[in-house]
Parts: C-alpha cells; sequence; structure tokens
C-alpha cells in the first residue's frame, strides 16, 4: 500500500475526524510539486477539488517526470479529507542569473492547521546546481526565500503551521522553520524532511538550527541516498521501499500500512554511502567545494540546455559542448577536480577497510 492506496482507504475521514499524520505529510510533500503558477490567482485560494479541475482543463504537465503529482491530486480531490483542503499562497521563482528554483505552497487544512509545503528538485539545471550548492557554508537563495515565505504566510493566517518537503524541498523546510522570525517559529508545530539532505556545520552549530531540532523529523528509506548528505540528526525513521537503488526516493514507492509507514532497517549500501560521503566532505575545503560546483555547472551549462530533458533530449550536442568547455577549464580548476576525486576514491577505501 502506498499514498494512492491511503487516500483510498482514508479519503472518507476528516482531518477532525482523524488528525494530521506523518502520511499526510508526505500526501502535501509530493502535491508541492504541481505547478500551479497558471491555476491560483495571486491572493486568493482555492478548494483543492477545484484545484484539480482547474488543473485538468489548462492541460497542465508535471515539472518532475518521475515524480508525477497529478495521480495523487484526482484522488485527493475526489475525497473528503483533502477535496476542501483550500489551496493558497503558491510561488515559483526559477532564476538562473541568481542560481535559484524556489517553490512553495500553502495547504489550509483547517482552520487552526496549515502546512506549508517546499517543492525538492525539479527538471532544471538551477535546480540541481542548487542542490549541490548545499553543501557549501553560504545560504542558497532559496533557503532564505523559505524563511521569507514562513514569515510571510504566517502573517496571513492565525493557524499553527506544519512544514516540511520532499527532497531539497525537506532540507528547505528545515531551514526556512530554524531562521524565519521568532514569532513565526513558535506557531510551528512539526517539520519534516522526506529524503532531504542535512546541513554543513555552519548551520547545525548555530542557536537558530538548535531552537528547532527536536521538531524535525527525518524520513527515508531503507536505501536513501539524498537523505543520507550531510545528515546532522541521527534519530531518522527509516521506511520500507516498493523501488530499488535511487527510485526508493520517489515517494509513490514508500509503503504504508494504516496511517503510517511501513519501518526497515537501513541498507547496507546507503550506510556505506553515508559514512564515505561524510569522510569525504570533511576532507573538502570549501573552496574546493565551491571550484567543484562551478567547474561542473558551468561545464553543463555550456551546453545550451537549461533543463535536464533538454540536456538528455540531444545528447551527442550536449555532451559534446559539456566536453570542449571542460577541456577549457583553467589548469588549476583542472588541478581541483582532479584532487577532489582522488579524495573520494581514498574516502571510499577507507570506509571498505573499516568495514572488514
Amino acid at each position: 500500500m502506498n499514498i494512492l492506496d491511503y487516500v483510498d482507504w482514508r479519503g472518507d475521514l476528516s482531518f477532525s475526524a482523524s488528525p494530521f499524520n506523518e502520511v499526510d505529510n508526505l500526501i502535501f510533500s509530493t502535491l508541492a510539486y504541481l505547478d500551479l503558477s497558471r491555476v491560483i490567482p495571486e491572493g486568493s485560494s482555492l478548494a483543492m477539488r477545484d484545484v484539480c479541475r482547474v488543473y485538468s482543463e489548462k492541460g497542465l504537465k508535471s515539472v518532475s517526470r518521475n515524480n508525477d503529482p497529478y495521480p495523487l491530486l484526482e484522488k485527493c480531490a475526489a475525497s473528503n479529507r483533502f477535496g476542501n483542503v483550500r489551496v493558497s499562497d503558491h510561488v515559483s521563482d526559477t532564476d538562473g542569473k541568481r542560481g535559484v528554483q524556489f517553490s512553495a505552497t500553502l495547504f489550509n487544512i483547517k482552520k487552526d492547521l496549515a502546512y506549508a509545503a517546499f517543492r525538492g528538485t525539479d527538471n532544471t539545471i538551477v535546480g540541481w546546481k542548487e542542490d549541490f550548492e548545499l553543501a557549501l557554508p553560504d545560504s542558497t537563495e532559496g533557503q532564505k526565500e523559505a524563511a521569507e515565505y514562513l514569515d510571510d504566510v504566517a502573517g496571513k493566517t492565525k493557524a499553527k503551521l506544519i512544514v516540511g518537503g520532499h527532497s531539497k524541498g525537506g532540507n528547505l523546510a528545515v531551514y526556512g522553520a530554524a531562521f524565519c522570525s521568532e514569532d513565526t517559529k513558535t506557531r510551528i508545530r512539526e517539520i519534516y524532511s522526506n529524503d532531504g539532505p542535512g546541513f554543513r556545520k555552519g548551520v547545525t552549530e548555530t542557536q537558530e538550527y538548535l531552537s528547532v531540532i527536536d521538531r524535525v523529523r527525518l524520513i527515508i528509506p531503507e536505501s536513501s541516498v539524498v537523505g543520507i548528505i550531510m545528515s546532522s540528526k541521527k534519530e531518522k525513521k527509516i521506511v520500507r521501499s516498493s523501488a530499488t537503488g535511487f527510485h526508493q526516493h520517489f515517494p509513490l514507492t514508500w509503503e504504508v500500512i494504516g496511517n503510517s509507514f511501513v519501518e526497515a532497517d537501513r541498507a547496507e549500501g546507503s550506510v556505506f554511502l553515508d559514512e564515505t560521503l561524510e569522510k569525504w566532505l570533511s576532507e573538502m575545503s570549501d573552496d574546493e567545494l565551491r571550484v567543484l560546483c562551478s567547474a561542473v555547472f558551468d561545464s553543463i551549462e555550456a551546453s545550451g540546455a537549461s533543463t535536464i530533458r533538454e540536456l538528455n533530449s540531444r545528447k551527442r550536442e550536449s555532451y559534446s559542448a559539456i566536453l570542449k568547455a571542460a577541456a577549457k577549464l583553467p589548469p588549476q580548476t583542472r588541478k581541483t577536480l582532479t584532487a577532489s576525486v582522488k579524495k573520494l576514491l581514498a574516502s571510499t577505501r577507507e570506509v571498505m577497510k573499516e568495514k572488514r
């Protein structure tokens, strides 16, 4: 049973009859992938059943090919539990020059409770670049916007807030909750990061972060790849997935029983990768990480593609342009890249030795 089956099973019960739970959290985090820019007029809200109708009438497409939220929207819209949830305050900001891919939506569950959902990485190159920049000590533009977004919506409602997201959206949820205003922070009940990457010590050692950590709920699949990156809180809920490898990252594969997830043990491969990445990142300087990130994505952007889909649709031309751009990198940059790869290989060997 997954979240689609959950809506079939639980959909007749209102949130008043059956309180919000962790599975509802994943549903709202998945619905954050909907492109609602042309659906909800600015400054207004729509019931979810009307969101589904307008979305369908306009023939809109998902921003995530592997995580299409539309089938989930259809089921939620037809249910008693989700159909009357009012959807508002949708924002979407993708700007290559500023290096930001940010989107958030507010789901007004009841008069006294709302879920602020942050979207994870979409299909854009700039979105993937921002993911890599999470490893840097500086705050990303998306993280700053997350804190501003929470302050904005908190000023429009008196409801308690639950904050969450999937993938990068989970990182934004935690960061936004930590660095929003104190008035907003007191209104936040829980914070969910669904297989979202963590933070460098520059964030985790701040008073702002420490002030919300007890409200953070980390949920990852058994073979997590994304949710183990820079993870700084050891207590995680491990859930069983019907998929294998990286495909476990996608919410529709997470198994549900009743109103919670089916728990599992961490897969050995995920633990190994976790320890390897932790060792590698600890040995990389901030400058090396900046050079690595810039070199990789400057080369990719030289292809002229703005999305992963565009990159793959003309692979020969794209990859040829990437290789040419990489060959023109300054000698010192190439030297740094080579050193980074050597450090990764060395970290891998060290972790393998420790496990023998």
